[in-house]
């Protein structure tokens, strides 16, 4: 099939999974809107994802956090900090939010991450560089 014909059904998949994320009467078909959002490796679903990361559910949160390391994006920054610094949020939701803060790299980013205290998993692995 052609990128011709691929957009069009891409572009309803990318709303539809976005959809499926965003109805929180199906949590298990939530985390498979997340994985689907990241394999679509699309700009439009930064801003559910960051919602994501303020969900109620810390495996959403954690979810959403892995698949914004993959977008990259400038406009999960300030998210992402907020997940980073958080005291009381799971260790792994906090080191992938500075995993993606490290990649976008951007001044606030930056700021965040010289700024933060890491904690250490329980394998005993600090979860970010700090300074």
């Amino acid at each position: 099939m052609s990128a011709e014909a691929e957009r069009p059904r891409r572009y309803q998949d990318v709303y539809t999974w976005i959809g499926r994320l965003r109805d929180r009467s199906h949590p298990d078909e939530r985390l498979r809107a997340i994985e689907a959002l990241e394999s679509l490796n699309d700009p439009r679903a930064v801003a559910p994802l960051v919602e994501g990361l303020n969900d109620d559910d810390p495996e959403i949160r954690k979810r959403s956090a892995q698949a914004l390391l993959r977008l990259q994006s400038v406009r999960a920054v300030d998210a992402l900090v907020e997940r980073l610094m958080d005291q009381n949020e799971h260790w792994m939701t906090r080191r992938l939010a500075a995993e993606s803060l490290r990649r976008i790299r951007g001044a606030r980013a930056l700021e965040a991450l010289a700024q933060f205290q890491p904690r250490q998993d329980p394998a005993g692995v600090p979860t970010g560089s700090g300074k």
